[in-house]
């Protein structure tokens, strides 16, 4: 649920009118390119293709459908970044830590 709120929130961002039912229907759109993403090597261009050829069914153009895709796909590098700092941070502090002990 809390990746509706999130997606209706993005798409808000972009001037995507993001009621109840959108998000839902963007979230829908976001699976489906996850799980044709799959099949292609990195997932490159299944999230923007599947919400550019969505746009009608979102109500919306295909420029702001894009731009939502990227929006995504942003977050999901700001997650990732996050999650990589903070890993790297634990080993460093236990590497440290496990040395002075030695």
């Amino acid at each position: 649920m809390f990746q509706v709120l999130e997606l209706a929130v993005a798409a808000h961002a972009v001037g995507i009118d993001a009621g109840v039912a959108h998000a839902f229907a963007v979230q829908g759109v976001n699976l489906v390119a996850s799980a044709v993403g799959v099949l292609v090597p990195g997932g490159l261009g299944t999230t923007d293709g599947a919400f550019a050829l969505s746009a009608e069914m979102l109500g919306t153009t295909i420029d702001r459908a894009t731009s939502l895709a990227l929006l995504i796909r942003c977050n999901q590098l700001v997650w990732l970044l996050i999650g990589s700092v903070t890993l790297f941070v634990g080993r460093t502090r236990r590497m440290a830590t496990a040395a002075g002990r030695n």
